[in-house]
C-alpha cells in the first residue's frame, strides 16, 4: 500500500461531503463517524505535540 499523506483540510472537506450524504441516506453514517474520529485523532495528536513542545522548551 502506498504511503499517502492526507491533510486535515482534505479530511474536513470529506467530512462536509459525508454530512451532506448522510442527509440523503443514513447508509453513509459509518463513513461520517469515521471521518469525525479521524479529525478528533488528528487534533488530539496535534495538541499532544504542542504540549510536548512547550514542556521541552521550558
Amino acid at each position: 500500500m502506498p504511503n499517502v499523506h492526507i491533510t486535515l483540510a482534505e479530511i474536513k472537506e470529506a467530512h462536509r461531503k459525508a454530512a451532506q450524504l448522510v442527509i440523503i441516506d443514513h447508509f453513509y453514517l459509518p463513513l461520517f463517524d469515521r471521518l469525525e474520529r479521524e479529525i478528533a485523532d488528528h487534533e488530539k495528536a496535534s495538541s499532544l505535540f504542542d504540549r510536548a513542545k512547550a514542556i521541552a522548551n521550558g
